[in-house]
This record gives C-alpha cells, sequence and structure tokens, in this order.
C-alpha cells in the first residue's frame, strides 16, 4: 500500500479524485485549467488543490465538456480510498460502519477546511449531514451528489447491493431527470430543501468492514492526531474549544480542566485568555451544545432525556434549564413549535 498523504491543508478543496476522473475520460486537466485562467503547475504537486470557487468551477466545466449532467454521480461510484489521502486510508481501515463513519466526521479537516460534514444518530437512524460555503453565483450541485453519492457507496461495499438510505435531501432544485438519484439514494427524494444529508437505518452503523486493520488504524490515527494539532494555531481560541466541545459531546470529562490541558495551558491562563476576548468558557459550551441540542431536536425523533445525556448532561433537567435560559422556551416547546 502507498503512504497517504500527511500533509494537513490551510485552505483549498484536494482535486486529485476530480483530476484522476478526468484523465479515466481522457480529458486533460492543465487544459481546462488555462481555459479558466487557472494555473496549471497546481496539479504538479501531489497535493493538488484548487480554491473553492475555482474547484467548483473546474467540476462544473467538466461535466458541461462531457455533457454529463449526473458527473458527482458517476465519479462517487469510481472513487478510490486512495486519492483521499489520510483520510481515506482512516476510514477504510475502521473495524464497523459506524467507526468509519465517525472516523471520517472527526478527521475530516484533513482533508479539506471548506467543507464540513456532520452524523447525528438517534434512537433508530443515522443522518449524514454535509455542509457546504458554495458562493452564491456557482451550482455546488455535482460536489453535493458527490459527497453524499460517496458514503453510499463506501456503506454498499460492505451491505447487501440492494440497500437504500431512507431518505435523501438536497439543496438544490430538482433535476430533470432523477433515474439515477433514484438507483443510487432511493425513492424517498427531497430537492429545495435547507440541508443536505441523507438517512438510513443505524443497524447499518455496526455492519464490520472487510477491509479492517486495527494496527494500521491506530498508526493512522496518530499521523490524523498529530494534523489536527497542528491547524490550532491557525484557528482563534474560541473556535479550538468549539470543536473540542463538539467532537467530544457524551463525555461529562469535557471541562474546563480539561480544554486547558488540550490547550497546553493553565486553567486561569485559559479563563484570562477568554476574558480578554469578551468570551468565557461557559458561554462558548452552553451556545455550542445548544446549536447541537437544536439540530437534534429538529432532526431526530430522540427523546430530551436521550439528547441530553448524548450531550453530556448527567441529568436532562440541567440541559432542560441550559436551554430554556437561552431561547426562552424548553426542548418539548421547541420541538412543537418545529412542527406547527
Amino acid at each position: 500500500m502507498s503512504q497517504p498523504q500527511t500533509e494537513i491543508l490551510d485552505n483549498g478543496v484536494p482535486c486529485r479524485w476530480l483530476i484522476a476522473g478526468m484523465q479515466e475520460r481522457h480529458l486533460d486537466p492543465e487544459i481546462f485549467l488555462t481555459k479558466l485562467g487557472l494555473d496549471a503547475s497546481t496539479l504538479a504537486t501531489p497535493n493538488a488543490t484548487l480554491e473553492l470557487a475555482d474547484y467548483l468551477r473546474l467540476f462544473n466545466a467538466v461535466a458541461n465538456e462531457l455533457d454529463d449532467s449526473n458527473l458527482g454521480l458517476h465519479l462517487a461510484q469510481e472513487a478510490k480510498a486512495k486519492n483521499f489521502g489520510l483520510l481515506g486510508y482512516l476510514s477504510q481501515n475502521a473495524k464497523t460502519v459506524g467507526d468509519s463513519l465517525q472516523i471520517f466526521e472527526y478527521y475530516y479537516r484533513i482533508f479539506t477546511p471548506e467543507f464540513g460534514i456532520r452524523f447525528v444518530i438517534d434512537d433508530k437512524s443515522c443522518t449524514y449531514y454535509y455542509l457546504h460555503k458554495a458562493p452564491e453565483e456557482i451550482n455546488p450541485r455535482h460536489d453535493i451528489e458527490f459527497s453524499l453519492a460517496i458514503v453510499i457507496d463506501s456503506i454498499l461495499k460492505t451491505v447487501p447491493k440492494l440497500w437504500r438510505p431512507e431518505l435523501a435531501s438536497f439543496t438544490f432544485p430538482e433535476p430533470d431527470d432523477t433515474t439515477l438519484h433514484k438507483v443510487i439514494f432511493g425513492e424517498n427524494l427531497h430537492f429545495n430543501q435547507a440541508k443536505n444529508f441523507i438517512r438510513f437505518d443505524k443497524t447499518v452503523l455496526d455492519v464490520e468492514l472487510s477491509t479492517a486493520d486495527s494496527a494500521l488504524l491506530e498508526i493512522l490515527k496518530e499521523h490524523g492526531n498529530a494534523l489536527l494539532e497542528s491547524v490550532k494555531d491557525e484557528e482563534n481560541i474560541e473556535d479550538q474549544i468549539r470543536v473540542l466541545i463538539t467532537s467530544n459531546a457524551g463525555h461529562q470529562t469535557i471541562n474546563t480542566e480539561s480544554v486547558a490541558k488540550h490547550l497546553n495551558m493553565s486553567v486561569r491562563n485559559l479563563h484570562r485568555t477568554l476574558q480578554d476576548r469578551g468570551a468565557t468558557y461557559q458561554q462558548i459550551r452552553d451556545e455550542t451544545l445548544l446549536n447541537i441540542g437544536k439540530e437534534a431536536l429538529s432532526e431526530t425523533r430522540s427523546s430530551v432525556t436521550d439528547i441530553a445525556l448524548r450531550l453530556g448532561y448527567s441529568e436532562s433537567s440541567a440541559f432542560v434549564r441550559m436551554f430554556k435560559r437561552h431561547t426562552g422556551m424548553t426542548p418539548l416547546q421547541f420541538r412543537k413549535n418545529l412542527a406547527t
């Protein structure tokens, strides 16, 4: 196996997989970049990346050249782990589908900081959200379809081929032809929605991967953790704390002491630094858990008690008090208002 890419990206979108797809279709990437007014020498490096807008422009230009309105879906079906560097190898060597998805979420910033992903699990289902910040003037459809379909493709490597998600949601308008969408995502398709996500039965999470290698996974995690450490200096301290709270939601051990230790500073220095920035740890914690709680209340069927426990509250009453203090309503009232 070749050595995975181990360089973290400060910005930009890795496009090795897109370049590989172009070459397999006998298209010259350099010619396309030149036509778009971009620097073709970008492709000379193993970590070839493009700015977000340029990446989307290239994706759309290739689709237009090939007259392939489903290019993102087709590329997802052809994708190989090696084209996604360390992230691909990490996901591939996890023990189960659930472990793979958790790893994919946690280490996604190694692949690109330009997009975000999030998995939410409730009593019966798992929802995978794909978050993007595409410029309004550029259609992100191909990228969205690729990013959702590639998760399905990875799951289909381990489950019966007839398996499909329960639901798929897209922010873009319904295409003229959704035949391939139904083949990949199933019949329950929703377009012009507020969020991009797929939802499926959570029993899939327990399916074991045939590619799992626990020893290799631990080695790769060491690389991944080192890379995530390297982005600390690039983020402000509030963002670092939000990342820590989000990635450790459900663990009561995440507190000022553990956060300060992770940031290599004393608790007093942590409080002083936040005070200088007009913030407090409690404020950041409440804000972060409140946002996660709202999303869980609106996007899952989990009870308030289950949500509270998963967010690290020993008692649901503490979560309810925090929620009401910031929103003026209880979690149940918030959920009821969403339904009206």
